[in-house]
């Protein structure tokens, strides 16, 4: 629009928010995407760049808040990667979040269904059990850790994360107090050098368990005496590993594990479950919120006793444990052989008789299936977010599964995969929306669809 420039000021209303937790406004027809707006918001706003088919725009002055404004909560929002939302009510970003569900699915699928409401967390902050904390040096030369700046590698300083339990943040200040005053060596992206570059640390939310892991180019001189210190102080801390990274690589973890001190696991407890939970082990960030999930796949009627069951991506098992009793079977299928070996134990150690696993890749071990004497009545699923591969959705479509039950964290390839299966002959019967990810602009689904009867 040749009258809307760069640096011009305008009054607008905002008439919608979007899944970034941004607001949207009209100039004229012309569309202006306006940082932490919300709709219903009176702003007057500063353009801040002008676009072929849209704006962007920065808040000046509130001149009428919306209803569903809040006060920020946070001093790291929004400049931290993780949260879009603290600016905004809780009920109505499950509305945001239903809609962008919707929206995905008619958009990418052209399949038409009323998504049931999100269900939402009791837990908006402290629900996180597991995260991953880069280390770097400031721009003064103190060590520092916490989240990166949107779109950056820059790392927040004086950071205190909400969404994670507050002995995370009391165990990352006293390792970055131990590595200021012992001159430990921090890795640097640019030159290559240095040693720390991570700290993990996952939490057993029913047993009060904490395991860190201190992921570094090599182990440090003196690293005994802060897991000493660690220890002591956090009575919390029963596992504590090293995990061996030398790549020059976004990827946070390497291959090499090296236990300093305690147990190989933690443990924690899901729909009743006793689980084991090693470094590598997949689990769902948000214990109740998984647990919440998972019963609504127990409890819907696309269930029966006789049931056979292959899960997919099944992890340490959580999803199939969970089922097991209300099933003759459960096939599940993994390619990271810790998790397997952790579900193998997890059987064991639940004394669960009528379940199975099989380490390898999805797509190879699927294709067996396919002249398997065996029926398979159901495929439970929980992709990665990328998705189904077509290689898994044939297979799928071969073996003809009586119901399928995808779980996924994207409603981008959600909505991609829907229109495969439901262009293969099935369809789609009920979305759950579960809202695993309180304050950020991620959703977990529970997809139902079933075999068209021909």
């Amino acid at each position: 629009m040749e009258h809307i420039l760069k640096n011009q000021n305008f009054d607008v209303e905002i008439i919608e928010t979007t899944i970034d937790g941004d607001g949207i406004c009209k100039i004229d027809g012309f569309v202006i995407f306006v940082k932490e707006g919300v709709c219903g918001d009176f702003l007057n706003i500063k353009i801040t760049k002008v676009l072929k088919n849209y704006g962007y725009g920065k808040i000046e002055k509130i001149n009428k808040a919306s209803k569903y404004r809040i006060d920020k909560d946070c001093e790291s929002f929004p400049y931290c990667g993780g949260c879009k939302f603290r600016h905004i009510e809780y009920a109505y970003e499950l509305e945001i979040k239903r809609d962008h569900i919707e929206n995905q699915l008619k958009k990418i699928s052209g399949v038409e269904i009323n998504v049931n409401s999100v269900l939402g967390g009791e837990k908006v902050v402290g629900y996180r059990n597991k995260s991953q904390f880069p280390v770097g040096i400031s721009k003064t030369g103190d060590v520092i850790s916490g989240l990166y700046k949107v779109r950056s590698h820059e790392i927040i300083e004086e950071y205190s994360c909400k969404l994670v339990p507050d002995i995370f943040n009391q165990i990352l200040f006293l390792i970055v107090e131990f590595c200021r005053k012992n001159n430990v060596p921090i890795y640097d992206e640019v030159t290559l050098k240095g040693t720390v570059r991570n700290i993990y640390i996952r939490y057993g939310e029913k047993t009060n368990q904490v395991m860190v892991c201190f992921v570094l180019v090599e182990k440090f001189e003196n690293i005994e005496v802060l897991v000493d210190q660690l220890c002591k102080k956090f009575k919390e801390i029963v596992s504590v590993f090293i995990n061996i990274n030398k790549k020059n690589t976004n990827i946070i973890l390497g291959d090499k594990f090296i236990k300093l001190y305690g147990e190989d696991y933690i443990n924690d407890k899901i729909c009743g479950i006793d689980i084991r939970l090693s470094p590598e082990s997949f689990y769902q960030v948000n214990r109740g919120q998984a647990e919440n999930l998972y019963n609504i796949i127990r409890d819907s009627s696309f269930i029966e006793k006789t049931d056979t069951v292959i899960d997919l991506y099944s992890g340490t098992g959580t999803i199939g444990f969970s089922i097991a009793d209300k099933v003759k079977k459960v096939i599940g299928i993994e390619i990271v052989e810790r998790s397997v070996l952790d579900a193998i134990e997890n059987k064991k150690y639940n004394s669960i008789e009528n379940i199975e696993f099989i380490l390898g890749d999805v797509d190879k071990i699927l294709s067996t299936f396919k002249n398997n004497s065996e029926d398979i009545d159901i495929i439970l699923l929980d992709p990665p977010r990328k998705g189904c591969s077509l290689e898994c959705i044939n297979s799928m479509l071969e073996i003809l599964p009586r119901k399928i039950i995808m779980v996924s964290c994207n409603p981008s390839t959600a909505a991609r995969d829907i229109k495969l299966l439901f262009d293969g002959g099935y369809k789609l019967d009920n979305i759950f929306p579960v809202d695993m990810f309180p304050r950020t602009k991620h959703v977990e689904t529970v997809v139902l669809m079933s075999r068209v009867q021909k």
